[in-house]
């Protein structure tokens, strides 16, 4: 029976030596798997810190689109009056043109009567030269000529 225990013992030993170097297996898969659970946790933080950066960039690009917009708004409505005015500085200058236009209509007719009254002066001039060197050239101012000589050089004297 000492053989039996002696063999059982040795039996066991070996079970213990193999049970031993399964848990140093074991062990050593369960520190790889702890290194890897802690390069996880890391990387899930890595990712995590990046969730944040990129929630921080949402939220700034954010607040820049609504700025942005309500500088577009402000934009389109400025646009908007300076159009407004425009339509308003046409419509005042269209109404200016009309008045130019029928006061430059009635100078350019008062100066066509000027042409035609000045058209007419001038005939009505050449009529009275051609009397006047008529009367001038007639007997009557020949023969009173040394009259009117006469006149003019007692009226000096």
């Amino acid at each position: 029976m000492n053989a039996q225990k002696a063999k059982r013992i040795e039996d066991l030993q070996g079970e213990v030596l193999a049970q031993s170097a399964l848990l140093e297996v074991k062990s050593k898969e369960l520190e790889q798997q702890t290194n890897n659970f802690s390069q996880q946790q890391t990387y899930v933080a890595d990712l995590e810190r990046l969730v944040d950066d990129h929630e921080g960039q949402i939220a700034l690009l954010t607040e820049s689109k609504e700025t942005l917009a309500q500088d577009l708004k402000d934009q389109q409505q400025s646009a908007s009056n300076a159009a407004e005015a425009a339509k308003l500085e046409h419509a005042r200058l269209l109404r200016t043109e009309a008045l130019l236009r029928r006061q430059l209509k009635g100078q350019l007719e008062e100066l066509r009567l000027l042409h035609s009254t000045q058209d007419q002066n001038r005939e009505h001039i050449r009529n009275l030269e051609g009397e006047v060197a008529h009367i001038m050239g007639s007997h009557s101012m020949k023969i009173t000529a040394p009259l009117r000589a006469l006149r003019r050089f007692l009226g000096r004297g």
